[in-house]
């Protein structure tokens, strides 16, 4: 049986991962954007279940796939269609210089702070240099941590990883090439999940429903969930 993991991902996979009848994950991933911190916790739980469990893992890719390329690079396998979107995974932060506005307008901000970088990117004022390098440098670690992940996941050197890792984006076909390893739609990726388990090119798929704890959370719910697989 293959358990296909579609809301909360990190809470389903923790209560199912450990079951002996699930043998393997099929993580299909369809996210446009989102924040670095989410999908490391995805990609190490994911690399736990592998490294630890010793069950494998797909990942499917469909869509647009910049920031949760993070979390792919931990399966065994990627799937990837020849038309989705993907992209290295880089940071960006923008920052808007109003002091002019404020000046203009002759209006005065008042502001008291605690700290010397508390107000860093704040409108009413322009940038120290300080602040720029405090920026650049938080930027540039977590970036690095990226590429760390991208390098071991697909064992690749850094060398080779630095040359992508530029904001760029690109078609799922030329990923294959380096980062998913191979093409396919999500047939494709649940027959390779079956050989890998041994279960055949049709296993068993166990989906978990989606549960609602309000009807905000029902409205809200938008179908783009990622959707994990052990």
């Amino acid at each position: 049986m293959v358990l296909s993991l579609m809301a909360k991902i990190l809470t389903d996979l923790n209560e199912y991962r450990d079951r002996p009848e699930i043998k393997g994950v099929l993580f299909a991933l369809n996210s446009p954007a989102g924040s670095c911190g989410p999908s490391q916790e995805i990609y190490a739980e994911l690399k736990r279940v592998r490294e630890e469990l010793k069950k494998p893992e797909v990942v499917s890719c469909n869509g647009v796939l910049p920031v949760r390329l993070y979390a792919a690079v931990s399966a065994d396998k990627n799937c990837s269609k020849p038309g989705h979107i993907d992209g290295f995974h880089r940071l960006i932060m923008e920052f808007i210089n109003l002091e002019g506005v404020y000046n203009w307008r002759k209006s005065i901000v008042t502001f008291l702070k605690t700290g010397k970088y508390k107000d860093t990117g704040a409108d009413y004022r322009a940038m120290t240099e300080d602040e720029r390098k405090l920026m650049q440098t938080t930027l540039d670690d977590v970036g690095g941590s990226l590429k760390h992940a991208v390098a071991e996941g697909r064992n690749l050197s850094p060398q080779f990883v630095e040359q992508y890792a530029d904001g760029r984006i690109f078609t799922g076909e030329a990923a294959v090439s380096w980062i998913c390893g191979s093409s396919g739609n999500s047939e494709d990726a649940e027959k390779a999940i079956g050989r890998l388990t041994g279960l055949g090119d049709s296993p068993e798929i166990f989906e978990i429903p989606k549960k609602h704890n309000n009807v905000l959370e029902l409205l809200m719910d938008d179908g783009l969930s990622d959707s994990c697989s052990i």
